[in-house]
């Protein structure tokens, strides 16, 4: 009899939880649409208000600096890629001739302290309703961690760790001094489940994660919104997806649906599809988690010989003499790394040379900034 009531009581809750999770997906994705994003007023405390993106020359950054300056916000675009930084400069001026556009050209790979003084010159006596810690890098192509050079490790704990923490800090207060704002931290599903051949990357966006996710709390009593996001995949250089599908949107897609849910609720699926992936990946949390990270390690390996094979069908070798790894280069900049893997989260972002010693042995897996 006890036995009976035990199982009825998981059964019912179990069938109110997932009645929960149907009402509440109809609403976000049948319903939130139709509403709309609370009005800038939400952030802001003046009728001009600037939003602040890094990583925002290409990819989900610049698809985030489009869908605000369409609603009308000023955009610092921060970003390493000067070419890259001016086409998105011409993409909002096009459809927003009335928004102010200022960019800045950051390696984020690098210490904050070599930054900070040009972001704080750029926010400086600016109502700052908006932060968006988009920018982040990540392997070219995926591989074991014993083949990534330290240095390389810790540009990208310098770009998707240090340099979230350095905005956060710097724009925060002034957000606290108008008692409104909204940060918007990128996160990713590998930083929800681990994802092996991408052990750093999975790490950092973890840590970004639960950054974000503390954060949230701390300012809950506050009229600061936060939002945290773990896409899966978005169409951008850094994906690898050049066209885009029901599994794989674009990056003004994602975004314009991702700032529905700023001010509603912190850690959603903002995309219909990824919300399915993401359900399927809950289930597969159900199994022994020796499953999900033999899955991801599986995924991984393949997605590593595909674009060794395009590696070596765009680059030929023109000699056939072992000269060791190589290392791309961006045609822009022969002092620089090319970090992109055909040309983001479409951004670039790169790691100068000159700090590096040329007898060192690299290994031949360069990274990505978005």
């Amino acid at each position: 009899m006890v036995f009976a009531t035990i199982a009825s009581f998981i059964g019912y809750s179990v069938l109110i939880y997932l009645l929960y999770v149907i009402i509440r997906s109809l609403y976000h994705y049948l319903i939130l649409p139709r509403i709309g994003p609370y009005a800038n007023t939400r952030w802001a405390s003046t009728l001009k208000p600037w939003a602040v993106v890094s990583g925002g020359g290409s990819g989900i950054g610049r698809g985030f600096a489009e869908v605000l300056a369409k609603r009308g916000f000023n955009i610092i675009i921060l970003g390493r890629s000067r070419v890259s930084l001016m086409e998105c400069e011409e993409a909002i001026h096009s459809h927003s001739p009335n928004v102010e556009v200022i960019s800045a050209e950051i390696d984020f790979s690098q210490p904050s302290i070599n930054w900070i003084p040009l972001v704080r010159s750029c926010i400086e006596n600016r109502d700052i309703a908006l932060l968006v810690n988009n920018v982040g890098m990540n392997t070219e192509i995926p591989g074991p961690y014993t083949e990534h050079d330290y240095r390389h490790v810790n540009a990208m704990v310098n770009c998707n760790c240090s340099a979230t923490l350095a905005l956060t800090k710097l724009i925060l207060p002034l957000m606290k001094q108008n008692n409104k704002g909204g940060i918007i931290f990128l996160s990713s599903c590998t930083g929800v489940w681990a994802c092996p051949l991408q052990a750093v990357y999975s790490a950092t966006k973890a840590f970004i994660f639960k950054y974000a996710e503390a954060l949230s709390e701390e300012l809950r009593i506050s009229q600061i919104d936060v939002l945290i996001l773990s896409p899966f995949y978005v169409q951008s250089k850094m994906s690898g997806f050049r066209r885009t599908s029901f599994l794989v949107p674009s990056a003004v897609k994602f975004a314009e649906h991702a700032i529905l849910f700023l001010g509603r609720t912190s850690a959603p699926q903002p995309m219909f599809s990824h919300f399915l992936l993401y359900c399927g990946f809950c289930l597969a949390s159900l199994l022994p988690s020796r499953f999900l990270l033999w899955y991801q390690k599986g995924r991984m390996e393949d997605v590593r010989m595909k674009l060794e094979r395009r590696r070596r069908r765009d680059n030929p070798p023109s000699d056939t003499r072992d000269l060791g790894p190589t290392l791309p280069r961006d045609s822009n900049d022969e002092s620089r790394i090319r970090l992109d893997r055909d040309e983001d989260h479409d951004t670039y972002s790169g790691v100068d040379l000159s700090a590096f010693d040329p007898r060192t042995p690299f290994d031949s897996t360069p990274f990505s900034q978005y």
